[in-house]
């Protein structure tokens, strides 16, 4: 019994060697198309950094970023999940006829900064008489039917409201309607 405890042993302790050791020998990703986004890369070690926990900090998000084989396991757990039936993996909504939403909610939206890009909108709209603009309806808003149930989004009409009511509705181009038209027309069954 204890020889087989330490063949486990030697066993888990190598594979987390070799793993460790990849991580250093692989080049290092900057950027991963599948996600869009920037990964981190091992950081260089300063003492400043080690005394200001820093370099701890930026070495353990270069792990998770830099580890072998991250895309095989982040599919994998993808994939685990949607045969669980789990229909919110990673702030994405995994929509009926594979459809994928980012999920937005409400505390996602920051209200200051809508509004003062409004104000802006308003200012060039007094100051540009033959001006038009619109704000583009996001994909949850018009493809309501491809949510999964009871998925929770940011409230648009609230929104849009917002607009309508500081605007000059003239000049205010709507897209909801004609996308949501459109939007049943082209789907292909």
């Amino acid at each position: 019994m204890k020889n087989l405890q330490r063949v486990y042993f030697i066993l888990a302790f190598s594979v987390f060697l070799i793993l460790g050791a990849l991580i250093f020998i692989l080049p290092q990703e900057d950027f991963s198309p599948d996600e869009n986004a920037y990964l981190t890369t091992l950081p260089k070690i300063s003492v400043k950094k080690v005394l200001k926990n820093k370099f701890q900090d930026d070495f353990t998000e270069a792990l998770s970023d830099q580890f072998p084989g991250r895309k095989f396991w982040i599919e994998s757990a993808t994939k685990i999940k949607k045969i669980a039936g789990m229909k919110d993996i990673n702030d994405v909504y995994i929509g009926k006829d594979g459809y994928y939403f980012q999920k937005v909610t409400n505390s996602d939206i920051d209200n200051e900064k809508f509004d003062k890009s409004l104000k802006f909108v308003n200012l060039f709209e007094t100051m540009n008489e033959n001006a038009s603009f619109m704000l583009v309806p996001s994909p949850e808003s018009i493809l309501t039917d491809k949510l999964p149930a009871n998925a929770y989004v940011y409230d648009h009409e609230k929104l849009y409201n917002k607009v309508l009511k500081t605007t000059d509705k003239d000049r205010f181009i709507d897209l909801r309607k004609l996308l949501k038209e459109k939007s049943k027309e082209d789907r292909v069954y």
